[in-house]
C-alpha cells in the first residue's frame, strides 16, 4: 500500500518550482550586472575619447587612442614664439607702410593687415606638430595671456569704462550708416520726446582686433 501522504508530492513540486525560480531570479541578476558593468565600461571610453579629441585633432575613437596628446607647456611656447614674429612683423616698415595705405583706401582698413600678419605666423609655425593645430583666434588669445610680448595689448588704451547696466546712453554725435548724413545716438525721426529718442533699444559694437 502506498504510505506516502497524499500532501508530499505537491510539496516536493513547490520546492523543485521556488529552486528554478530563484535560479532563473540569480541569473537575472547576473546578466543585469554585466550589462550594467558593459554601459559603464562604454561610457568610460566616451569621456577618454572626449578628453582625448579635446587636446587632438583625431575624428574617430580609434585615432584617438594613438593620437599624441600635447604638452600644454610646449604649446604655450610655440604661442609666445608666434607673438614675438607677430610683433616684429608688426613693427616692420613695409607693415606699417600697408597699414598707412589701407587706410587711404575707401575698402580695407589697418586691421585687414593685421590679420594678414597674423596668418602669415600660423603658416610660418603650422609644423610645429601641434594637435590641434594652433589657429590666428589661439594667437589672438594669447596675446591677451601675453601683454608684454604684445605691446598692441599692452598699450592698449581702451579701457573698461565707467557705464553700468541700467544707466542712461550718452548721446554722442555719428554718421547714419544708410545715408551718411550727421546725426546722434538718440536722435529719432519721429520727435525728440519719443521712447526712442529717451533710449536706444539696441547697441551693438566690437572691436575685430
Amino acid at each position: 500500500p502506498n504510505t506516502t501522504p497524499p500532501h508530499k508530492p505537491f510539496a516536493s513540486l513547490r520546492h523543485r518550482t521556488m529552486s528554478s525560480i530563484r535560479a532563473v531570479h540569480d541569473a537575472s541578476d547576473e546578466l543585469l550586472q554585466e550589462e550594467i558593468d558593459r554601459i559603464q565600461a562604454r561610457l568610460g571610453q566616451i569621456q577618454s575619447e572626449k578628453e582625448r579629441r579635446a587636446k587632438t585633432s583625431c575624428t574617430t575613437f580609434l585615432e584617438c587612442q594613438n593620437a599624441p596628446v600635447q604638452d600644454d607647456a610646449k604649446r604655450e611656447g610655440v604661442l609666445k614664439a608666434m607673438l614675438h614674429r607677430e610683433d616684429e612683423l608688426r613693427r616692420a616698415p613695409y607693415t606699417q607702410l600697408s597699414m598707412e595705405e589701407a587706410e587711404r583706401s575707401v575698402s580695407t582698413e589697418w586691421m585687414d593687415v593685421v590679420a594678414g600678419v597674423q596668418q602669415r605666423v600660423v603658416d610660418e609655425f603650422k609644423d610645429r606638430s601641434l594637435s590641434p593645430a594652433i589657429t590666428v583666434t589661439d594667437l589672438r588669445r594669447a596675446a591677451l595671456r601675453y601683454p608684454d610680448i604684445a605691446h598692441w595689448v599692452k598699450y592698449n588704451r581702451a579701457r573698461q569704462g565707467e557705464l553700468k547696466v541700467g544707466d542712461i546712453a550718452p548721446d554722442i554725435h555719428l554718421k547714419h550708416a544708410a545715408t551718411s548724413k550727421d546725426t546722434t545716438l538718440l536722435s529719432s525721426p519721429i520727435h525728440s520726446s519719443s521712447v526712442v529718442a529717451q533710449k536706444p533699444i539696441v547697441i551693438a559694437a566690437g572691436s575685430f582686433s
